[in-house]
């Protein structure tokens, strides 16, 4: 005769033969009933079955066996979940909490339950810091406990706990990016690499350590911190970068680590390189969408818009709101899709939708609103998402954007006088200047299919050598004599200093004639280019200012851009400025006026090509087969053809944004 024991009814059970498991239970209790597991174990089959009455009253036989056993008290709180009855359940799980302090299963149905109230409770905090102090193994009390610091603006704190999740190697890649992303804060920062520095020279360096580095460095590597690097300092942090990314791939073949992985050479301008690992990432984790939607973009950036269009088009269309992909899908689909606007007004009337995820809905709605040609509501929504994350004082200093102290310090007579000196003579460069979304990407699309010319990008050299001279200090707005006398100890090195740059960035490239900088905010230095470089070219695009504010306030730009009132401001003060270097500059300045260049395009072109010192080529008529990366906002419309559809676009916002063009014609500002 066959003898069962409860390992075989258990077995059963877990195996889904609750009726054979549930007779054997009571078998055995029939033979002895105060055997606790069994107790323990057939309340959770009624509770399972639907039977919480019953599953009560065997739970409770059981804890009177055994009232030491913290795995059964976190049983009876799930039974008092399951009937609702929360209080009840959570004083079980900290009565199994405070038998065993270590109990995975306790902390996590606390943390579930907790988490679900309107608002977390103070015990959240301390269940939390319970886990992690007892060392449990388990991912989510450091991650809520490090989201609790972030809500609170303790990034310290945050940084902290973060740190202790990747020591226990707990931190998975979707942390790595989420926090790395919200920390600010320069100590918090500078500690994390620190730690991590230290975890990475370990043989067996935590995964996530390498992963957090590389993460944070390449976020050093963006437009807006690069002007603080040297050329050496760049080529340094790319390198560690790739370092790191190449071990952090030896531990962890995974969808999401392939995408870490990806996302850093996208930042890092390699979006062609990023595209091979996105692809393998999304044949690993296809669910994982920002592995699609980093695809998109990075498929966008190097000019395969249709196929861009596609995958975003799969993105938004399913069961989880993004709100990054529905303003990029606007921007190249151009179309007033009543599914996409009926997406967007939902994704808006959420009250938990993050700030920023609003700011692009409003932006993508405004895009598909103006589709529909429904310009004062698409107005209004540009206006409503610049209103978003503009309270920044320190930016809001005008003083940084004032072109006096520039006129003032390089004037004709300073120019007369460092004539004199040894300077670097290279002609290699062309500088494209101009306001944002004046057609600066779109002259250097042009120039780049040109057989002599390397277009190099935005490079942030010339600003990073002029912080140089004054050490990032200011001083010299108000005494002129403290830059000129840096500048002129330092001419010739400060040239020599910027070719070496653009020589490195042409690394394995043939030689050409000219080489393009298409950094648009560098008509803030022209008058220190033309000291250190006066054999520059420099080429001025100008449009139509009232349609470089309307498209400006169109995109998710950074302030001063995104700020309509500090727009106009900085467009006057460019404008004043640009002036003054056409009176004094020393050196080639030719100016580009967007709407002849598009409606005439074969002159400008050839008036262009002349003045920089380039023969006629008939290739950059067809700039939209150019296969360079662009990583602007204007990389789409560059893959365009020609068009004149942008010319006085600003007329059809002119009830929304009638005052703020009113001050861009007025001589003031």
């Amino acid at each position: 005769m066959c003898s069962y024991t409860i390992t075989d009814y258990l077995e059963a059970h877990r195996r889904g033969d609750v009726a054979f498991a549930e007779l054997g239970y009571r078998k055995l209790l029939l033979a002895s009933n105060q055997n606790y597991d069994v107790l323990h174990l057939l309340a959770m089959l009624c509770l399972e079955t639907e039977r919480p009455d019953e599953a009560f009253s065997l739970i409770a036989m059981a804890l009177k066996v055994k009232p030491e056993s913290a795995v059964i008290w976190n049983s009876a709180g799930v039974i008092h979940r399951q009937n609702q009855q929360i209080q009840e359940a959570k004083n079980c799980w900290l009565r199994a909490l405070d038998l065993d302090g270590r109990l995975e299963d306790a902390y996590v149905n606390l943390l579930d339950t907790l988490s679900a109230e309107p608002e977390r409770p103070p015990e959240f905090r301390a269940i939390c810091i319970g886990a992690i102090e007892n060392r449990v193994p388990l991912r989510r009390p450091y991650y809520e406990l490090a989201r609790l610091q972030l809500e609170e603006d303790d990034q310290i704190g945050a940084a902290e706990t973060w740190l202790r999740m990747i020591q226990e190697r707990l931190a998975c890649e979707s942390d790595v990016l989420e926090l790395a992303d919200s920390l600010s804060h320069p100590e918090a920062i500078n500690q994390v690499v620190k730690v991590c520095h230290e975890l990475a020279r370990r043989e067996d360096a935590p995964v996530a350590a390498l992963q957090t580095l590389s993460v944070i460095l390449t976020g050093r590597l963006s437009p807006y911190h690069q002007r603080q690097l040297s050329a050496e300092m760049r080529s340094e942090i790319e390198a560690t970068v790739r370092g790191y990314l190449a071990q952090a791939r030896q531990l962890s073949q995974s969808g999401k680590g392939l995408f870490l992985i990806a996302r850093c050479l996208r930042q890092m301008g390699y979006a062609a390189e990023a595209i091979d690992h996105l692809q393998t990432a999304f044949r690993l984790d296809p669910q994982y969408l920002p592995i699609q939607q980093c695809l998109a973009n990075a498929t966008l950036e190097t000019g395969d818009v249709e196929t861009a269009r596609a995958i975003f088009r799969s993105v938004v269309t399913g069961d989880h709101p993004m709100p990054q992909s529905e303003f990029e899908l606007s921007r190249i689909e151009e179309v007033g899709s009543p599914e996409a606007i009926s997406r967007l007004r939902e994704m808006l009337r959420s009250v938990t939708l993050p700030e920023q995820e609003k700011k692009l809905c409003l932006f993508a709605l405004g895009n598909r609103l103006q589709s529909q040609e429904k310009w004062e509501e698409a107005a209004t929504q540009y206006l409503l998402a610049s209103e978003i994350g503009n309270t920044d004082e320190q930016l809001r200093n005008k003083e940084r954007y004032s072109a006096q102290p520039i006129c003032r310090t390089y004037d004709a007579e300073y120019f007369q006088a460092v004539q004199w000196h040894d300077r670097c003579e290279s002609d290699l460069p062309i500088f494209i200047v101009g306001m944002p979304r004046s057609g600066t990407t779109l002259v250097e699309q042009i120039l780049s299919c040109h057989p002599d010319l390397f277009a190099a990008g935005e490079l942030p050299t010339i600003a990073h050598l002029f912080d140089s001279l004054t050490n990032g200090e200011e001083q010299w707005k108000s005494d002129p004599q403290l830059l000129r006398s840096s500048e002129i100890a330092r001419l010739k090195p400060l040239g020599d200093q910027y070719i070496a740059e653009l020589m490195r960035r042409m690394a394995g490239a043939e030689m050409p004639k000219r080489v393009t900088d298409k950094m648009p905010t560098n008509h803030r230095y022209l008058g220190f280019i033309a000291n250190i470089l006066p054999k520059a070219n420099i080429v001025h695009v100008l449009r139509e200012p009232k349609d470089v504010f309307a498209s400006c306030i169109q995109l998710n730009l950074n302030w001063p851009f995104s700020d309509p009132d500090a727009l106009v401001y900085y467009i006057k003060q460019y404008q004043r400025l640009m002036m003054h270097w056409r009176k004094t500059l020393p050196i080639n300045l030719v100016e580009v006026q967007y709407e002849q260049l598009v409606q005439n395009a074969r002159p400008e072109v050839s008036r262009l090509l002349e003045s920089v010192g380039l023969e006629w080529d008939e290739s950059c008529l067809n700039h939209t087969n150019a296969r360079r990366e662009v990583r602007t906002p204007s990389k789409a419309q560059v893959r365009r053809g020609l068009y004149t559809t942008s010319i006085d676009k600003w007329k059809r916002y002119e009830r929304v944004f009638g005052k703020y063009y009113a001050r861009l014609d007025q001589d003031s500002e």
